[in-house]
């Protein structure tokens, strides 16, 4: 998508143009090759640049995917569900497959102002792409900035639930290392240069002919930590082809339960795979919120 402008007089480079208008050359150099950001440009020259370029750091008010919807609101809180397959958050203008889009697209832009220096505005946390679940967005600055500053302290529970296809070798309290780089997170029990450690709870909820139910309670939130650690432990996703499992329609991770200390408790029952559970969410209720897990680490 691109937008025209036209500039009333001469300018010695593009680049000092689009500085003129607030447009950092750090996003310049992101969005165009340095010969054309240097070129000379005349009065009255219509040039064409993309919406990206255009508007950096805003969100589109453009939306499509599967539609997220508002589990419940309070003062400070915007609790969301986010669909299986759309993005938590938008890397530039023209992607529009995400919750800030969607929360602009339902008269909700006001909000965006919250954690505007971040790609992910007010949102506490983030959720991958393939994984459904909860999603808890701060309506306050300050109160979005204290909350993340704290959040391995005041995050009390982050339970997720997963369908895999064989037992897990090992459940409890289990630690691992995690090598983050690249696209595929590796996980091992031994630690090496580089590698950062992560914890996890694990419970198996019920077994069945539509597969194995785990409950897994997070310490830390480290990309990808549960789908790599559950291949570790020979039993990956349903639907997690990266990580070795079964080809599936969708990837069978959600994020069920975080629980903010006594301030929020913000739970997802709409799981997009219960169906074939009776009384999955019923199970999930009846656990202990005590797993074992030390928090604040």
């Amino acid at each position: 998508m691109f937008g025209s402008l036209c500039p009333l007089e001469d300018w010695a480079t593009l680049s000092d143009f689009l500085k003129s208008l607030g447009i950092s050359k750090a996003h310049q150099k992101r969005q165009l090759p340095s010969a054309k950001l240097k070129r000379k440009l005349r009065a009255k020259e219509e040039i064409n640049l993309t919406l990206n370029l255009l508007n950096p750091s805003l969100i589109s008010p453009e939306f499509c995917g599967d539609r997220p919807f508002i589990i419940k609101e309070t003062t400070d809180f915007l609790v969301l569900h986010k669909p299986a397959g759309l993005h938590g958050h938008a890397l530039n203008y023209e992607e529009q497959d995400n919750v800030l889009s969607w929360m602009r697209s339902q008269g909700l832009g006001s909000l965006l102002n919250v954690g505007r220096e971040t790609h992910e505005r007010g949102l506490l946390y983030r959720l991958d792409q393939a994984t459904s679940g909860v999603l808890i967005y701060v309506k306050d600055q300050k109160r979005w900035s204290d909350l993340r500053e704290r959040f391995h302290k005041v995050a009390h529970l982050k339970r997720y639930v997963a369908v895999v296809n064989k037992m897990p070798s090992e459940v409890g309290h289990l630690n691992a290392w995690f090598d983050l780089q690249g696209k595929k997170v590796k996980a091992s029990l031994e630690h090496r240069a580089g590698m950062i450690e992560g914890s996890l709870f694990l419970r198996v909820l019920r077994q069945d002919e539509s597969g194995i139910v785990l409950a897994i309670d997070l310490a830390h939130g480290h990309r990808h930590q549960i789908r790599a650690h559950l291949e570790s432990l020979g039993c990956p996703i349903l639907g997690d082809t990266l990580y070795g499992g079964n080809e599936a329609d969708r990837l069978h991770l959600h994020a069920y339960l975080y629980q903010l200390g006594e301030e929020l408790e913000a739970c997802d029952s709409d799981l997009g795979f219960g169906t074939d559970f009776l009384d999955l969410d019923s199970d999930l209720k009846m656990l202990s919120n005590h797993s074992g897990i030390i928090h604040g680490r």
